[in-house]
């Protein structure tokens, strides 16, 4: 097991919970064409694919951007990406992700 497992996995709790209190049925770890959907979130038809970077030392750029994005075609869903710290964000993600 990866070392940041368990922190990934708390902060994925974290994440589902706060869709669950928001009135959407969750999944965790859902595998889909193209890789791991952390969160998937439904609620009334609307689909949503969360990627949770909880990771002090994780540096997100634009390649996992275009993953996330990827993953959400495949399922018709809205992205969103979930990151402990905005600094995790290089500038090509952050450019990618507007």
């Amino acid at each position: 097991m990866p070392r940041n497992r368990g922190r990934g996995s708390w902060a994925e709790k974290i994440v589902a919970g706060r869709y669950r209190r928001a009135g959407y049925r969750v999944s965790r770890n859902v595998l889909v064409a193209g890789g791991e959907v952390d969160v998937l979130a439904e609620k009334g038809g609307k689909v949503v694919v969360a990627e949770v970077k909880s990771g002090r030392s994780q540096r997100v750029g634009a390649g996992a951007v275009d993953k996330l994005v990827a993953k959400a075609r495949v399922l018709g869903a809205v992205p969103i990406l979930w990151v402990r710290d905005s600094r995790q964000l290089l500038r090509s993600a952050k450019k990618r992700a507007r």
